[in-house]
């Protein structure tokens, strides 16, 4: 058996000591460069500090995220699935990989993501909102108004559930309950010419095609050019 000196002991403890400063002092960096918005930059210091700690999930949460604001979004899912091996209740990272499949438009993978989120924090507004926004991209509607509608119970507040459950109404063909929802979301969002739009058309499905100018106009006021467009080809006469 081999003996070391206490100097040798010393010695290793110092080294280990100055490379876990010396990280550290990188990763701070490297954080301070993503909230600055230089994803590129940021990503190869955590690079760097990944490969003097290959395990840490804290510095490859940091890597997949500035991947992820790249669009790098097939490298930012590989780096959270590597996390999820060693952290399998880790609902951040469930959470952004959701988002990484929706980007891609795998909306199977998302909803399999954001469930699980949801089966471990269930009071997560956001997530019933992509678990929605996955379902009415799949055209599954009434699965889509039921995890809006759970999302709204958690955040009654938040315009675009409302705007979102009205498409889903829409889609249906039920115009008076996505015009009750689409006059709520602009009730807490006035500036978002999305919900005027969508409420203009539903106006004219409606039949009520003055309130439908009046809305193609104030969207296009806020900027909206196919509402312009909308407006000056169908409201001369209104």
């Amino acid at each position: 058996m081999k003996s070391y000196s206490l100097f040798t002991f010393f010695l290793f403890a110092v080294i280990t000591l100055y490379g876990q400063e010396n990280t550290d002092s990188l990763l701070e960096n490297g954080i301070h460069l993503y909230n600055s918005g230089n994803f590129k930059e940021a990503e190869n210091v955590f690079r760097q500090c990944l490969k003097n700690n290959p395990e840490n999930t804290d510095i490859r949460y940091y890597l997949a995220n500035t991947q992820f604001a790249q669009y790098s979004y097939d490298k930012a899912i590989k780096n959270y699935s590597k996390i999820l091996k060693l952290e399998p209740s880790n609902t951040d990272v469930f959470f952004n990989r959701a988002n990484a499949y929706y980007e891609l438009f795998n909306f199977k993978k998302t909803i399999a993501d954001i469930e699980k989120v949801i089966q471990i924090d269930s009071s997560n507004a956001e997530a019933y909102s992509i678990l929605g926004s996955s379902l009415f991209n799949l055209e599954e509607y009434e699965k889509a108004y039921e995890a809006f509608t759970k999302g709204i119970k958690i955040a009654p507040d938040t315009a675009s559930l409302y705007y979102d459950r009205g498409n889903t109404t829409f889609m249906q063909e039920k115009y008076d309950l996505a015009l009750t929802d689409y006059s709520k979301a602009i009730e807490l969002n006035h500036s978002n010419p999305d919900y005027f739009f969508n409420r203009a058309l539903t106006y004219f499905y409606l039949k009520m095609n003055t309130n439908g100018c009046s809305d193609l106009e104030r969207a296009s006021e806020l900027g909206d050019e196919q509402s312009a467009q909308y407006l000056e080809e169908f409201c001369n006469e209104f």
